[in-house]
């Protein structure tokens, strides 16, 4: 029991921080998640109830809870719920400040009085604006009339100047050389239409042409002065305005000063007034009034040292107070307790979550704070606001977009959200760095690293007066951004005053032009009329004349088509006739081609089950000869003393048993090798021994085969990196040769350049000194004195009365200037013509570099022309081959089809060895033969002889049989007779319980037909219920059936025990059989052991038998009979002599034994002698046997070798003649098949001219017929246009003299022509003007309403700019202040919604850590990866980095592909206009709503899906929503989307990427003229004819070569060998 308590009480102990955590919640105000209506509930805690379960060690925690309402009175009844299982939080109540509210409704009625005040002044403003810009205009308007009064003056007088300056005999020269080109013009009609022109009206044109150049020569001088005027004007200005801009900013900057002067003099007196106070306020025992220190506050210290250290520490505490003590790390100073510290920055770190022990607890540490941070503290509990964000919002929004750039680039802000783990990450990238640098600079860098770490983690109080300045800074910007609408919106007012005055005037210009058109439109309506009955007559004889004509064409083109339809009749006939025949042959080739290639098929089918037959015939010799070398390779097993591979090592051959094909091997066991513990010897089949031996053999062969496969690749491969190697060689080589000669062609056209620039500065200058240089400088100098006064000229016109007064050149300012000239253009001269001799130089640089690109261009070309032609010859060649090696194919009948491309020399080779191979077998065959008949007398006599001595042998043997058989069957038959007594006494028992088991049987049977008595009498009662169709006769069919499944039973059971018996029976006979097959392996391996192992066991035998010593004397006897007769008397001799030595019985008993001793040792000698005579025969009959098997298996191999090959040749005949015939089917078929396509396109054609033979007799036909209609129809349209032409010759008509006069009709539809259009072209000009007017009311019109949209839409952005000021400021609030201003229920609901969002950022968050960790666990095991199998990490790295580490922590620097830089750069996607890049683009990277934004209800109401169903209901819920997910929100280009799909590119492209691509097509356009030109430049100087005749000439000399060659070719083709 007491280790139960422990246990339970070690594991409540796990659960008491829950439990505590449940018991504070008693009382509390908390917010529970209503998962049925999706909302936040107001309740509060009642009591804690807790219940153990699981045997007392799990707490079971509910709380009594009970509903609030608005009110915080309780509804309904507690109940029990589990706030483990439900989201929940704990509410912080607020109180209403009454004082703030009035303070704010204070303050925003100054600032509605300010912003109205603003307002007047803006209006009074844009009123003062106006009328500058009104006083603007008209002063404008006056400048533009003036000046179309003094160019229209200058015309004028331009004019008069002209025809005074035209009878000027220099003009009239001038006109004159421009005649003759005028005049050319006019009769080609360059300018316009040709015209046929005299001299004299070419020599007027000329005379206009050049008084109007005049004219507007003069006219543009003076728009020239006159446009500078108004630029001047436009300066003078913008000088004005600027000037009185500067005067404003004095003003303001003055006020400023005067203002900041003044805060600084109350500032001033704060100080001094402060001060004065200091000076006169004393306190007396000041000390005593000051809090004492918790802690000591080390006051008196002192410091020591010793050998070991030295320090300095407390004499009241004895605390150390070194730098190494741990208070002074953590920043704590002198009398401070630690648990305080700590408390205070946890509360000041996150006041609301602070968890403190109680109200004085709490109190104390606010008064901690209170005491530390003083009037801050104070300020901020009197403040509402709270900041929150270190950067302005524009800036915190920006790093949140870009925050991986800016991740990448280690730069670190608030809204780059860094991490904990990637700030480490990151100082330990940038320690890595440092320690690359020097020791000194290592100091440096990693102080400025630690100060930049710090600059970002400030604190508390500076952080909050960053984010308060933050706050500020936006605070400015949006009043800024204010004031900015504020006078965008004053602009775009003035602006529509301006326009309603242009839309007055336009409104009175339309009218006008509408009455004129009006009064116009009815003239031009009676001048249609008559111009329509004067067309209509002109039009009516017209159309007879047409009409006529065309007729006259008709019956032309009908006499055309009969003549074309004769002509087209001639040979048709006969060419139908040829086609026809055509088909005819074309149908007898067909059906003889059909007919031979049947019987090529015949043949070819023939061929086919020949070539089977002698194929599978191939193959069966072939497995017969594979079949032969196994039993020459089997021979070399069955040798006595070979060593032989087995399962347990390499074993010795003792011998070879033919019977069951299975070798005898020695197998030594315990010991070593040389002497072993024990001899064993091991059969082995022999197959199994050749088995192994080529298992090892063709493992060998496999991996020699791929040693040398590897070995060629690696040759061939080091040969062609070899060979690439020398051709980089060359190229190099060749490279470097082009440079060289580039260069020092480079340095030659440099020198060359620089010596003729050096040579014509020095002509230009030697030209200077000559009579005609003098002269060019003198006219140069004159040239830019004329343009010199033209210059003064011009700016005497333009001069506005600013400044001095400019005037023309006088004579000795000519002087002057032709002196101060000279120089000048001396120099500009040698200039001149350097630059001119550098151009000429390097147009003949560019030429010969020209001829040698059109030189290696040539080179190229035929060098190519080269190689093509030595493919085509070396193609040539081998094919020639081929055919040589098919035709010594048929001549000798030796075919070899693999490979395919085989050439002559190598078939040559191959026939070659295949014949000697067959003379060699035949010759093999023929000495075998003869050998074999005497080696077979030999082994005749060799096995007579063997036959006597093994006859001799088994003639002892079988004595000595005998005599054991009999000792044996004495045994046996003793045996037998045990046996059979036990046998009889067996049988007795059974017998005995046979009658027993009758007896029983007897009995059961009597009871049994007792039964069936009963069942009888049973069977004739009246109370019988059988169903037996005859229930009288006997028992029921049930009845019957129990006993046939009784009887069923017992015969199952008589016939399992019977199968029992069987298989007994037969395990027994298995066993006699396996014994008797013992007893037959024993025999046998008993013979074996006499045969080839008696001889060692025998020496083994050291002693013998008691049993066989005193054995009987007749062995003794039989084996003396068999000794040597002098042996023999010998031994008997010794005997008897040492008999009459023995005197006592013990030593008679003693000799005896000694004799039966060694009589054993003679018989085991005899037996020795016995067993190696036998053995050394069986050796013997054992080596002649394996060499006759030997030979005749390797006449066997011969005969069946040349077999095979015979059939082989015979196979691969049939098969080349299969596949030749093959080859013709195909042929024919082929060619069978174009005939039949040609006859059937023969036939076509036969047709077609059939058709168009009979078409042309029908069109000949038709074409008369027509004829003949035409010829009677022209007739008739002939005498209809003569009628016409009277009646439509004058007209009766008002509309010209206002009065009837008769017209020609000709003639009137002329002037009416010409009236009417003038008339209408006046209509269409006022229209004209009237639509351009209508357009310029709708551009007007269409200004006012952009005008009126622009305003509103600024003000509306004005006023949202505003709100969501506002809005952040209420946002800024605490929940305190922000109670105060919104009511409860509104408050609920941002609190429910901003619960929302801290659940959306849970999950956010969770999912961020779950993909890190994620990401964490593959990086692990990327690196445990690289780690174990560096060749996968070289790999990776490879991939990732470009290049491999090799095991270095430095990646090398891997320049950037333009693929890759591609890939980086950030695109904006076309849907929801966020930047993106390539690699991170998914499917689920830009979130879009299928559905649509309109008026809807949910989807659970029936009016979602159906209009109809809409009620009144509907009117709580009925918004604008998604269709889709039913969100409210509109959302930003779709980026609060319910569906997720990749981002998409703009549909214009990226416009760095095709501003790069267009520069780069323009690079390449300007290369390519450059070398077009360049080679139009080499195709003019007619270098490649030249060439090309060179090479053809060549190349003619080389196919003359070839023919010639050939042509010996072809003769020794036709020599015949004898």
């Amino acid at each position: 029991q007491h280790s139960k308590r422990k246990y339970i009480i070690r594991k409540r102990e796990k659960y008491q921080t829950q439990i505590q955590d449940a018991e504070k919640l008693k009382g509390a105000h908390i917010e529970i998640f209503d998962n049925g209506t999706q909302a936040w509930e107001h309740m509060k805690v009642m009591d804690c109830i807790i219940k153990w379960v699981e045997n007392g060690t799990k707490p079971k925690i509910d709380h009594l809870v009970s509903r609030l309402n608005g009110s915080m009175d309780t509804i309904g009844e507690p109940f029990k719920t589990d706030l483990g299982k439900e989201r929940f939080y704990v509410s912080k109540e607020t109180t209403f400040d009454s004082e703030a509210q009035a303070k704010w409704l204070e303050n925003e009625k100054l600032r509605k009085a300010r912003l109205k005040d603003e307002k007047q002044r803006l209006k009074q403003a844009e009123r003062e604006a106006r009328r500058r810009r009104e006083a603007r205009e008209k002063e404008r308007d006056a400048f533009d009339d003036a000046r179309e009064k003094a160019v229209e003056k200058a015309r004028e007088h331009a004019e008069v100047e002209a025809n005074k300056v035209a009878r000027m005999k220099a003009t009239k020269t001038e006109i004159a050389e421009t005649v003759k080109s005028i005049y050319h013009e006019l009769r080609v009609g360059i300018t316009g239409e040709a015209q046929k022109v005299s001299m004299s009206q070419a020599r007027r044109e000329a005379e206009r042409r050049w008084k109007m150049q005049y004219v507007k020569e003069r006219v543009e001088e003076t728009e020239a002065i006159w446009t500078a005027a108004s630029e001047q004007r436009i300066l003078e200005e913008k000088n004005k305005e600027i000037k009185e801009a500067e005067e404003r900013a004095k003003k303001e900057t003055e006020g400023r000063i005067a203002m900041e002067l003044a805060q600084e003099k109350d500032r001033a007196a704060i100080r001094e007034r402060t001060s004065n106070l200091k000076s006169q306020i004393r306190i007396k025992d000041f000390h005593k009034a000051v809090n004492k220190a918790p802690m000591c506050e080390h006051m008196r210290v002192r410091h020591w040292g010793d050998c070991y250290g030295k320090g300095l520490r407390c004499l009241d505490c004895g605390l150390e107070l070194t730098k190494s003590e741990s208070k002074q790390e953590m920043g704590i100073g002198s009398g401070e307790d630690i648990d305080l510290v700590n408390d205070v920055n946890a509360h000041r770190a996150n006041e609301s979550s602070f968890r403190f022990k109680d109200g004085a607890h709490l109190r104390r540490v606010e008064n901690e704070r209170l005491r530390l941070e003083k009037e801050r503290r104070e300020m901020k509990l009197q403040q509402n606001v709270f900041y929150d964000f270190e950067d302005q919002m524009a800036i915190y929004e920006f790093d949140r977009r870009h925050k991986i750039y800016f991740k990448e680039k280690g730069v670190v802000r608030q809204g780059v959200q860094w991490t904990e783990g990637e700030l480490a990450d990151l100082k330990e990238q940038q320690l890595l760095k440092i320690q690359e640098l020097d020791p000194l600079d290592q100091i440096q860098a990693k102080r400025d690293l630690e100060l930049f770490y710090a600059s970002f983690r400030p604190p508390t109080f500076r952080a909050e007066g960053i984010k308060r300045q933050a706050a500020f800074h936006d605070l400015l910007t949006t009043i800024s951004r204010i004031n900015s609408y504020r006078q965008r919106i004053r602009e775009l007012k003035d602006y529509r005053v301006e326009i309603v005055a242009e839309r007055g005037s336009r409104i009175m210009q339309l009218q006008y032009l509408h009455i004129q058109v009006f009064k116009l439109e009815v003239n031009l309506r009676q001048i249609g009329q008559d111009l329509q009955d004067a067309a209509s007559r002109i039009q009516i004889r017209e159309d007879t004349r047409i009409t006529w004509q065309k007729v006259v064409e008709i019956l032309k083109v009908a006499q055309h088509d009969k003549k074309m339809t004769d002509l087209a009749r001639v040979g048709v006939e006969g060419s139908c006739q040829e086609a026809e025949d055509v088909v005819r042959d074309l149908a007898d080739q067909v059906r003889a081609i059909l007919r031979h290639r049947m019987k090529e098929e015949r043949k070819t089918r023939a061929l086919e089950e020949r070539a089977k037959r002698a194929r599978k015939k191939a193959n069966e010799l072939k497995e017969t000869l594979k079949e032969t070398q196994n039993m020459i390779d089997l021979m070399h097993y069955r040798v006595r003393g070979q060593l032989i591979p087995t399962r347990f090592g390499a074993r010795r051959v003792l011998f070879y048993r033919e019977v069951d094909k299975m070798l005898c091997v020695d197998l030594p066991l315990g010991g070593t090798t040389e002497e072993p513990a024990m001899k064993a010897r091991l059969y082995v089949p022999i197959h199994e021994s050749m088995d192994l031996e080529r298992g090892w053999q063709q493992s060998n062969i496999v991996a020699m085969e791929r040693e040398d496969d590897y070995c060629k690749a690696y040759y061939k491969k080091e040969r062609q990196m070899m060979m690439d190697e020398r051709y980089q060689f060359a190229l190099e080589d060749r490279a470097m040769r082009e440079l060289d000669e580039l260069r020092r062609g480079l340095a030659r056209e440099e020198t060359l350049l620089y010596d003729n620039v050096v040579l014509a500065v020095a002509n230009a200058r030697q030209f200077i000194k000559t009579r005609d240089g003098k002269k060019e400088i003198r006219k140069r100098i004159e040239e830019a004195l004329v343009r010199e006064e033209r210059n003064r000229h011009l700016s005497v016109l333009q001069w506005t009365g600013i400044g001095k007064k400019p005037r023309p050149l006088k004579d000795y300012e000519r002087v002057l200037f032709r002196m101060r000239m000279k120089r000048p253009l001396k120099k500009a001269f040698i200039i001149e013509m350097a630059k001119q001799s550098e151009g000429e130089t390097l147009s003949a640089l560019s030429a010969e570099r020209a001829k040698k690109a059109t030189a290696q261009t040539f080179e190229f070309v035929m060098n190519e022309y080269i190689r093509e032609f030595m493919a085509d010859l070396a193609g040539e060649t081998i094919e020639a081959g081929m055919n040589s090696k098919d035709r010594a194919e048929a001549n000798t009948g030796i075919i070899f089809q693999n490979p395919p491309h085989m050439q002559y020399d190598i078939y040559c080779v191959l026939r070659k060895w295949w014949m000697t191979k067959k003379a060699d077998l035949k010759k093999m065959l023929e000495t075998w033969g003869v050998r074999s008949a005497q080696d077979a007398e030999r082994l005749e006599q060799a096995k007579r002889e063997q036959a006597e001595l093994e006859m001799d042998i088994e003639r002892r043997e079988r004595e000595a049989k005998e005599r054991a058989r009999q000792n044996e069957m004495c045994h046996c038959m003793a045996k037998e007779e045990a046996f059979n007594r036990r046998f009889y006494r067996e049988e007795l028992k059974q017998t005995l319980g046979e009658r027993r088991l009758m007896v029983a049987e007897e009995q059961h049977m009597k009871i049994f037909l007792k039964e069936e008595q009963i069942e009888k009498e049973a069977a004739a009662s009246k109370y019988n219920v059988y169903e037996s169709a005859d229930a009288a006769n006997g028992p029921s069919a049930k009845e019957m059936r129990r006993a046939e499944l009784k009887k069923s039973g017992a015969e199952r059971n008589k016939m399992r025990k019977e199968i029992e018996q069987m298989k007994y029976e037969d395990e027994l006979a298995g066993a006699i059989r396996a014994a008797e097959k013992k007893a037959e392996q024993i025999e046998q391996l008993k013979a074996e052991m006499d045969l080839w192992g008696g001889a060692e066991d025998l020496d083994n035998l050291d002693d013998v038998d008691d049993a066989e010593i005193n054995s009987d004397i007749s062995s003794e006897e039989s084996d003396d009979s068999q000794e040597a007769e002098e042996d023999k008397q010998a031994r008997l001799k010794e005997d008897e002599q040492r008999k009459l030595l023995l005197t006592t019985e013990e030593e008679i008993s003693d000799d005896r034994i000694r004799r039966k001793k060694e009589r054993a040792k003679r018989r085991r000698a005899k037996k020795k002698r016995i067993a190696e005579a036998r053995r050394e025969a069986a050796e013997r009959k054992d080596a002649e046997e394996w060499e006759r098997a030997l030979q005749e298996a390797m006449v066997k191999h011969a005969s069946r070798e040349m077999e095979w090959m015979e059939e082989e040749e015979e196979a691969k005949e049939v098969e080349k003649e299969l596949f030749t015939h093959q080859t013709n089917c195909n042929k024919l078929k082929l060619y069978g098949q174009s005939k039949g396509k040609e006859e059937l396109r023969m036939k076509a054609v036969a047709k077609k001219k059939r058709q168009h033979s009979d078409q042309c007799v029908e069109a000949n036909d038709k074409a008369e017929a027509w004829r003949k209609r035409c010829q009677y129809v022209e007739t008739k349209r002939h005498k209809n246009y003569e009628f016409m032409c009277e009646q439509t010759t004058f007209m009766d008509t008002d509309a010209i003299t206002k009065f009837h006069q008769r017209w020609n009709t000709n003639m009137l539809h002329k002037k009416l022509h010409n009236l009417y259009f003038r008339t209408l072209a006046i209509i269409i000009a006022n229209k004209a003007e009237i639509v351009a007017g209508e357009r310029r009311m709708m551009r007007v019109q269409e200004l006012l309403l952009n005008n009126e949209v622009d305003t509103k839409t600024k003000v509306k952005n004005m006023e949202d700019l505003w709100r969501n000021h506002n809005r952040e400021s209420l946002m800024r609030l605490y929940r305190s202040g922000l109670g105060e201003k919104i009511f409860q229920k509104s408050r609920k609901k941002m609190l429910t919604l901003v619960f929302q969002g801290w659940v959306r950022y849970w999950l956010w968050h969770k999912g961020h850590k779950e993909a890190f960790e994620l990401k964490f666990t593959m990086i692990k095991q990327e690196l445990d990866l690289k780690r174990l199998y560096p060749e996968t990490r070289d790999e990776l790295e490879r991939r990732e980095y470009g290049v491999t580490k090799n095991g270095k922590d430095k990646v090398p620097t891997v320049r950037k592909t333009i693929l890759q830089k591609h890939k980086a750069r950030p695109i904006q996607c076309r849907y929801c206009q966020e930047f993106y890049v390539e690699e991170h683009n998914n499917n689920v990277a830009c979130a879009y709503h299928p559905g649509e934004y309109r008026v809807s209800c949910p989807k659970t109401c029936p009016g979602f899906s159906d209009p109809k169903m809409v009620t009144t209901k509907c009117m709580s819920h009925r918004c604008k929503r998604w269709t889709c997910c039913d969100v409210r929100d509109e959302g930003v280009f779709g980026r609060n989307g319910c569906e997720m799909r990749a981002h998409m590119p703009p549909p214009m492209g990226d416009p760095d990427y095709s501003e790069k691509v267009r520069k780069i097509n323009a690079a390449d356009k300007k290369v390519i003229d450059r070398l077009d030109s360049e080679l139009e430049a080499v195709r003019g100087q007619n270098h490649i004819l030249e060439a090309f005749k060179i090479k053809s000439d060549q190349l003619k000399e080389i196919a003359d070569d070839l023919i010639e060659e050939r042509k010996v070719v072809k003769r020794y083709e036709k020599l015949k060998f004898v």
